[in-house]
């Protein structure tokens, strides 16, 4: 089977997979894609365009990543506790700094917003209902999809 037409159909069924997690997953604190009938004004189209974002960024760029920044083949196999570490630590960042503009505009001291924001804020629970777990977990897909297909690739170029 061709590569191209292998990555496409990964690509599906990982976008499938996210899809059915989103549905079973609500319990659990996941956001889910769809909540009832459809309304475009209320739709989050995040929830749809990240997985596709995250699933071809992280393919695409693991493949420049082993081989032309260098890092080898070892780094496809810790790749996933990488991606899973980087992408809670940037939407960490990215949640503190976006509660920090609040109390500085709203005349609050940085010490003041240290002690309080310190104190109340759950980083896994919006780390969960967020759209970004849906881009680590379609980079999860692509790394596990990029695996597969470089392993079924040399099989089939091995007599």
């Amino acid at each position: 089977m061709a590569k191209q037409l292998k990555l496409v159909v990964s690509f599906l069924l990982v976008y499938a997979a996210l899809y059915c997690l989103s549905i079973l997953g609500s319990g659990a604190g996941l956001s889910k894609w769809l909540t009832g009938p459809v309304d475009f004004y209320r739709l989050d189209y995040s929830l749809w365009l990240l997985p596709i974002a995250g699933f071809f960024l992280v393919y695409m760029g693991l493949d420049w990543l082993t081989k032309e920044a260098g890092f080898g083949k070892a780094f496809g196999y810790i790749f996933p506790v990488l991606l899973l570490i980087a992408s809670y630590a940037a939407f960490y960042a990215a949640v503190f700094y976006y509660m920090m503009n609040q109390y500085y505009f709203g005349g609050v001291s940085f010490s003041d917003f240290l002690d309080k924001y310190n104190s109340g804020i759950n980083y896994w629970g919006l780390f969960l209902s967020s759209s970004f777990i849906y881009f680590a977990l379609a980079g999860l897909g692509a790394w596990a999809a990029r695996m597969l297909i470089e392993r079924t690739e040399t099989q089939e170029k091995a007599p």
